[in-house]
């Protein structure tokens, strides 16, 4: 019996051909498939509101994505791409205020800054 061709990776933008689901790259950690750990992440980040983002945010952040609707990052470097995420310059975590500084970011652009922030957070912790 034929095998079903191979389709595009579920993960929002990849096109990794895969057999079924998600590629390599776009997998969720293997100490998350249990789902303990994730459990005890969700747990330790707290809510989504208890982190600052209230309906004010969604009021700001909806009204940010009207007025910019492309990704700052990818139309930098000369790419349309639909921007789906608000982010702030400064993190909240870092001083940032809720409706500081924001840049309208592709989900990709917005992971790439939130990994290189909190690299630049652990880099920073682990010198004291």
């Amino acid at each position: 019996m034929p095998s079903a061709p191979p389709r595009p990776c579920t993960y929002p933008g990849c096109v990794a051909l895969v057999a079924k689901g998600r590629c390599e790259r776009h997998q969720a950690p293997k100490q998350w498939q249990t789902g303990l750990q994730r459990r005890v992440y969700d747990e330790r980040r707290g809510t989504a509101h208890a982190r600052g983002y209230t309906s004010r945010w969604r009021r700001i952040r909806n009204a940010y994505l009207a007025e910019h609707p492309l990704c700052e990052w990818c139309e930098s470097a000369g790419k349309v791409t639909r921007a789906t995420e608000v982010d702030h310059i400064i993190a909240l975590q870092d001083g940032g205020a809720i409706d500081g500084s924001l840049q309208s970011l592709c989900h990709p652009c917005h992971a790439r800054k939130t990994k290189a922030d909190d690299a630049r957070r652990a880099k920073k912790r682990a010198k004291f």
